[in-house]
């Protein structure tokens, strides 16, 4: 442990004192090094530089050969057919679309900010990954045929995909995992993979292996034939994502590599690396970020990607510090980082006696803080803009909320005090030890209004003593948010004078909700849990409808008590499907699929239950989506068709993939076999009438070529100013 502390302190110093970073260019021929995802090659010279992030441009041709068999076992041509067009996210504030495409999208927190998963579709096809490949399903009225596989990237390639967009004839697939060649070359050694052979290797990067994150972006204008057009990766574990327009933003922590081998003349030893096929790049002049404050070795890094287009790194931005929570607007990406301040203050006990001095003791307190970083996007274009502290903790990306310019958060904030004698060595009597002040921790609430430079422009503090925060929500000049202890007092604050945000209305109610929905027009939904309202012990799941249309006086209109202990939708928005013009509330719970109606005459009704055997852990990425008056159910080996109604009859099924388990951002393959949090699923609920016979898999043998060479290389350009007065400026004080 020591060692690797005293390699994180090393990185922290080379970054803050290299001449490197000092406004000194980098050697033209750097030692050979591996790229995110290609091969070290030590007989490779140096190349010619090669370029970094570009203007957007038109596609290009095809540099893959399709995915898929032509021979015998091919599902079939299919005629020529538009593209179902680009995906429309779901109802915010219960108000729909002037242009309503019909089909469902993924759940998503901001209109315009589209979000990944493992499941999309355009209203035409459906594509759904799993832990054997990313298939393409053609969609009519519940009949459904297997168009096309992509298998999964293989093992050599240490990647997997596990998030995806779509963008009319485009798909964008991510994938991200361990490199293998990166940890050969760490090794100074090339040839069959050792495990026995990196415990010097996987002790310095944090986290264990290096991993790097890829976008593979196919042109599917045939959905039978995807063909790969570029694959484009940074350094880094994934931390999400988002898609404005046709321009994708990647968010991935870049932990270093070996920390052992870092040089301070080889920026490539410390900095993130970037790549698309075959040319790879640094960093460029101004484009690294050292916050002021920053201690914490890593990068975010964020990159700009032209994806429906010609498919170019636009720009990229590495920012030293770790990001958690992310929320994106359309024009600004803010990151969140939760620390901590901490004091010390020297005190004294009285004495016993007339000439007695009482010991000296410290009196310690720590206070919980968020570090806010903010970056500016056009068109794949980002830039700098302001840093700031806020008190306490952010639960979610659903804590904050861009609105007319202001920022608008919600935080936890916990303040703790303890005492210790300043003498560690003498031994103090109980008597003493018991005059000693009591060690406290005190937790509260507050909301905070601020500037388009992150200045202050108003809060509200001190809310709900001895609770946390469960949920929120931002509607217009609304905020909603519950905290919880025994009973769910629900908040209703209005920011619509950002300088003076007031408490409007609580209401308590038994349980909390950890997930809330903008259902319809005065209408909010809640999933989350009962609880017991002397004890607060938490119960099964609990559906509520809000009734909002007076956020001052806002009342429990409908609620239904599920015996089900768990959903991944309280953890995971994409998992829960909230439709109001479809009068629908569909999400996973433990090994089954529920979908619920409602209306405000009978409440909530529960209209279909698909049930799946997977050992308990596969509601974690089941999905639900509706094309047209069709509910589809998809899990990694089937899908499932329902017409939607109060009977909701099943029409259709189709089998995808044998055997295949869920994927999502924390599967990754490591050397012989595949790691997932997911167990195999198979369907054992209703059986609906079969679509025919099952297709032939017609992706296990097909080959999409072997991933791009990336390892070219290029100059790091002069870094920026990394001064209290570079661009992102001292945090104002909160």
């Amino acid at each position: 442990m020591r060692r690797v502390l005293a390699a994180l302190s090393a990185l922290f110093v080379l970054l803050t004192a290299v001449p490197a970073l000092a406004l000194t260019s980098v050697p033209s021929e750097p030692p050979a090094t591996a790229s995110p995802t290609g091969t070290p090659d030590a007989t490779q010279s140096a190349p010619e530089p090669t370029p970094g992030p570009t203007e957007p441009d038109e596609p290009g041709p095809a540099e893959e050969e399709p995915a898929g068999d032509d021979d015998a076992d091919d599902p079939g041509d299919l005629p020529d057919e538009p593209s179902g067009g680009e995906e429309q996210g779901e109802e915010q504030g219960g108000e729909q679309d002037e242009e309503d495409p019909g089909f469902s999208d993924t759940n998503e927190q901001v209109a315009g900010v589209r979000e990944a998963d493992v499941l999309k579709t355009d209203g035409r096809y459906i594509y759904a990954i799993n832990s054997k490949s990313l298939v393409i399903v053609k969609a009519d009225n519940g009949k459904m045929e297997l168009v096309s596989k992509i298998p999964q990237p293989s093992m050599d390639e240490g990647q997997v995909y596990f998030e995806m967009y779509t963008a009319g004839d485009r798909l964008i697939a991510i994938r991200h995992g361990y490199n293998e060649a990166a940890l050969l070359n760490e090794l100074g050694r090339t040839g069959e993979y050792d495990p026995a052979e990196t415990s010097a290797c996987i002790a310095y990067p944090i986290g264990g292996y290096i991993t790097d994150t890829s976008v593979d972006i196919f042109d599917i204008s045939d959905r039978k034939a995807p063909v790969r057009l570029h694959t484009l990766t940074q350094s880094g574990d994934y931390n999400s994502s988002r898609m404005v327009g046709g321009y994708l933003y990647l968010i991935t922590s870049y932990y270093g590599g070996d920390m052992s081998q870092l040089d301070a003349s080889d920026p490539r030893t410390f900095v993130p690396l970037f790549a698309r096929d075959d040319e790879q790049f640094t960093p460029g002049e101004g484009d690294i970020y050292l916050p002021p404050g920053t201690s914490w070795p890593c990068f975010t890094v964020i990159s700009g990607i032209d994806a429906a287009g010609g498919g170019n790194f636009i720009s990229n931005k590495s920012v030293y510090g770790e990001a958690g929570a992310v929320y994106v607007s359309q024009g600004a990406v803010y990151l969140t980082r939760t620390s901590s301040e901490e004091t010390e203050q020297e005190m004294q006990l009285p004495g016993q006696g007339q000439d007695d001095a009482g010991p000296v003791y410290i009196a310690y307190s720590s206070m919980t803080e968020t570090i806010i970083t903010k970056l500016t996007l056009d068109s794949g274009r980002i830039e700098p803009g302001a840093q700031t502290r806020a008190p306490g903790f952010v639960l979610n990306q659903f804590s904050l909320d861009e609105y007319g310019g202001v920022l608008r958060l919600v935080t936890t904030c916990d303040k703790s005090n303890w005492y210790w004698f300043k003498d560690t060595e003498k031994v103090y009597s109980e008597a003493d030890m018991a005059r000693l002040p009591a060690g406290e921790t005190k937790t509260t609430n507050a909301l905070y209004t601020l500037g388009a430079a992150l200045e202050p422009v108003g809060s509200i503090t001190d809310l709900a003593p001895g609770e946390r925060v469960y949920s929120c929500r931002f509607m217009g000049d609304t905020a909603y948010f519950v905290t919880f202890r025994q009973v769910d007092p629900l908040f209703s604050v209005d920011v619509s004078n950002p300088a003076a945000p007031k408490v409007i209305g609580e209401l308590k109610i038994p349980g909390f909700s950890e997930y809330l929905h903008p259902y319809e027009k005065g209408r909010l939904f809640g999933l989350g849990r009962n609880a017991d309202p002397e004890t607060g012990m938490q119960q099964g799941l609990k559906l509520t409808m809000f009734d909002n249309s007076d956020p001052g006086d806002v009342k429990e209109l409908h609620s239904e008590l599920l015996d089900d202990e768990y959903s991944a939708a309280e953890q995971n928005h994409k998992a829960i499907l909230v439709s109001a013009d479809k009068a629908l509330i569909a999400f996973p719970t433990f090994e089954k699929y529920l979908v619920y109606g409602y209306d405000d005459a009978g409440g909530f009704k529960k209209i279909a239950e698909v049930a799946f055997d997977g050992g308990g852990n596969v509601w974690a990425e089941i999905r639900g989506l509706f094309i047209g008056g069709t509910f589809y159910v998809v899990s990694p080996n089937r899908i499932n068709a329902y017409t939607i109604g109060e009977a909701f009859a099943a029409a259709g099924n189709l089998r995808v993939d044998e055997g295949a388990s869920s994927v999502n951002r924390w599967t990754y393959w490591m050397p012989g076999r595949i790691v997932s949090v997911a167990d195999p699923v198979t369907v054992t609920g209703s059986e609906p009438g079969s679509s025919g016979e099952e297709p032939a898999d017609t992706g296990e043998e097909s080959d999409l070529g072997p991933p791009p060479d990336t390892s070219g290389e290029s100059d790091l350009g002069p870094p920026p100013d990394i001064s209290e007065d570079s661009d992102l400026g001292p945090p104002p004080d909160l």
